[in-house]
C-alpha cells in the first residue's frame, strides 16, 4: 500500500545538532517573540515528521493506505496496527464448543475435552485477524470455518491431543502458522501415516519399537538394574521369572527376545539352558533358566525384550 506521510528536511541541512537542541532554551521554554531561529525548527519538524512517517510507512507496511487527506481512515489503521501488534492476552480454557469471534482476536484458547472451534465469516473477522488454539485434552478438536470458508485448504480441521498453532485470517480463508500435527496411537500402530511427527509419550507404540525389557539380576533377592514398562520380576521358583508389565499388552500374542547368562555377567561360559518363555499374559510373563544340568538354575544375568501391541 502507500503513505503521503513524509520526513521534512530528510537530510538534516540547516538543523541543530542533538546537543544543542537538547540545551536551547526554546527547545525546554517555548519560543519566545522575535526572530525565529530556522535551525531549532527544523530540527523540531525533522523529529516529528521522522516519527510519523516511520509510523505511517509500518502500517503501509502491513497493508493500510495512509493518507493525511483521510483523518479516520488513518485512526483505522493505528487501531488495527495496535491490534495485530498485541501480545496473546493469556490463556482461555474451553470445555465446550465455541464461536470464535471479531473480539478474539490476539487470544489464545486451550481445549479441556473434545469440542469444536467454528468461526465467524472471515470477512467479518477481516484480514489480519488470528488467534491460538491448543488440543489440550485426550480427544480430538475440531476447527470448523463458516459455511464454504476454509483452513489450510480443508473445510474442517482436527487438531490431535497436545497439538496446537496460531492460525490466520486472510479476510477470505484461514491459515494455520506453526502447524506439525503429533501421530496419535492408531496412527502410531497403523504404521502408514508419513505427515505427523512422533511424540515421545506415543513412540512405543509404533510395531517396531519395544514395548518393554528388563535387564536384571535372578541370584539372591532378585534386583533390576535397568528396565522399561516392567514394574516388578517375581521369583517364583530357583531359575523361574515373572516379569510383570507396568502397561499392560492388548493381547497375549507378543513376542519375546530373552538372553542372559547363567555364570556371571561377564562371564564368556554361558552353554547353560534358556531362558525359555512361557504363560504369556496381557500383564506379565514367564522366564524359565537352566543349569548345566537338566534342572532349573537361578542367573546373574538375565534379560528380555518385549514386541507386540499394546
Amino acid at each position: 500500500m502507500t503513505s503521503n506521510i513524509l520526513r521534512f528536511d530528510p537530510s538534516g541541512t540547516n538543523m541543530l545538532n542533538d546537543a544543542d537542541y537538547n540545551s536551547s532554551t526554546q527547545r525546554t521554554n517555548g519560543v519566545v517573540p522575535g526572530i525565529a531561529q530556522s535551525a531549532l525548527h527544523n530540527k523540531l519538524f525533522h523529529q516529528t515528521s521522522s516519527v510519523a512517517a516511520a509510523a505511517a510507512e509500518a502500517l503501509s507496511n502491513l497493508g493500510a493506505t495512509i493518507s493525511d487527506a483521510n483523518y479516520s481512515a488513518m485512526v483505522t489503521a493505528f487501531q488495527n496496527g495496535f491490534a495485530s501488534a498485541k501480545a496473546l492476552s493469556g490463556v482461555e480454557a474451553k470445555s465446550a464448543d465455541y464461536l470464535l469471534l471479531a473480539a478474539d482476536k490476539g487470544k489464545a484458547f486451550t481445549a479441556t475435552s473434545a469440542l469444536t472451534f467454528t468461526f465467524t465469516a472471515a470477512a467479518t473477522l477481516g484480514s489480519g485477524w488470528y488467534c491460538y488454539i491448543k488440543n489440550g485434552s485426550s480427544g480430538a478438536v475440531v476447527l470448523d470455518p463458516d459455511s464454504t470458508e476454509t483452513i489450510d485448504g480443508a473445510t474442517t480441521l482436527t487438531l490431535n491431543p497436545d497439538d496446537g498453532f496460531f492460525i490466520y485470517c486472510t479476510g477470505t480463508a484461514f491459515l494455520t502458522i506453526g502447524r506439525n500435527a503429533s501421530a496419535t496411537q492408531a496412527q502410531q500402530e497403523s504404521a502408514t501415516v508419513t505427515n505427523a511427527y512422533v511424540s515421545p509419550g506415543r513412540q512405543q507404540y509404533h510395531p517396531s519399537a519395544a514395548k518393554a525389557w528388563v535387564n536384571f539380576n535372578g541370584t539372591g533377592i532378585v534386583a533390576i538394574r535397568a528396565s522399561y514398562n516392567i514394574t516388578s520380576v517375581a521369583d517364583l521358583l530357583t531359575g523361574l521369572y515373572q516379569p510383570a508389565f507396568t502397561t499392560a499388552m492388548s493381547s497375549s500374542d507378543y513376542a519375546i527376545a530373552a538372553s542372559g547368562n547363567g555364570v556371571a555377567v561377564n562371564s564368556g561360559d554361558g552353554a547353560y539352558q534358556g531362558p525359555s518363555i512361557y504363560s504369556l499374559a496381557t500383564t506379565s510373563f514367564a522366564l524359565s533358566c537352566g543349569s548345566n544340568t537338566a534342572t532349573r538354575g537361578d542367573w546373574p544375568l538375565v534379560c528380555a525384550v518385549v514386541f507386540g501391541d499394546q
